[in-house]
């Protein structure tokens, strides 16, 4: 019997081979990887299960008389948290009137800037108002120190505008092998 054959009793004898064995080390180290990431996975979930809280949102503001753009901030979630917007809804005072405009999201720990919207900051965009943005989970994540904001461009002189929607806040848990926004 060589050294590369086991004897599983009796008469009979089983070859393994060199690249036998080989493979079974290397599927042993597959086990146990998936084992280490599915052990992250449900840590993760459970996280995520346990401390999720619907939040609503709500902001408003009031173009001025040069009819510059309306910036206002819905806040951010708190040091350790972050939040995934689920909806938001844009309209005037009147919910269902068609107001002038467009509302541009970002996500900054800085207000931004009144004329420096750019495709570079914009998160994403309700194009008529009044208007719904709907999203699933991840779409858009706020992190703490950041917040979100709403820039209204072209918007009716002396007509306020509201924002009204919904983040779920959760834990912000970092995972593994990844670096958190």
């Amino acid at each position: 019997m060589s050294q590369n054959d086991v004897d599983l009793g009796g008469h009979a004898i089983f070859d393994l081979g060199p690249i036998s064995i080989s493979a079974i080390a290397d599927l042993e180290v597959s086990v146990n990887s998936l084992t280490k990431a599915y052990k992250e996975w449900t840590k993760q979930e459970s996280n995520y299960k346990y401390g999720t809280v619907d939040q609503p949102l709500a902001g408003s503001g009031t173009v001025d008389a040069r009819g510059d753009n309306l910036i206002f901030g819905l806040e951010g979630p708190n040091q350790g948290y972050k939040w995934e917007v689920r909806r938001i809804y844009i309209a005037g005072t009147d919910p269902t009137a068609s107001r002038g405009g467009t509302a541009f999201l970002t996500v900054s720990p800085l207000r931004p800037q009144p004329n420096l919207i750019s495709a570079l900051n914009v998160i994403d965009y309700v194009p008529t108002i009044p208007g719904p943005a709907f999203y699933s989970a991840g779409q858009i994540v706020v992190h703490a120190p950041s917040r979100l904001w709403v820039v209204v461009v072209g918007g009716d002189d002396l007509y306020t505008y509201i924002v009204t929607g919904s983040v779920q806040e959760s834990p912000d848990v970092p995972v593994s092998g990844r670096i958190v926004e």
